[in-house]
């Protein structure tokens, strides 16, 4: 019987699929053992999306952090505070 992460890597390919531009990924933020969030790369206006830019957009969406892509160094913040 296949694991559940096999499962998961095995739809990985799919949701790449959904992806508009030629080179084609697709990420997953998993929680206690199932995905929570699928991604796959993409181009929105001028700007290209990484596929894990793309879950960690959702999840930050999911989390209530709605509106951070206008400053996006909300991530770049934090790693600096880390560092102190």
């Amino acid at each position: 019987m296949p694991s559940k992460f096999a499962g998961i890597l095995r739809r990985l390919p799919l949701m790449a699929l959904k992806s508009d531009v030629n080179h084609q990924h697709g990420a997953v933020i998993i929680k206690n053992g199932s995905p929570i969030i699928w991604g796959f790369n993409s181009i929105k206006g001028e700007k290209t999306y990484h596929a894990e830019h793309d879950v960690l957009r959702k999840f930050l969406y999911l989390k209530g952090f709605k509106g951070w892509e206008r400053d996006q160094r909300i991530l770049w913040k934090q790693a600096v505070r880390a560092k102190d």
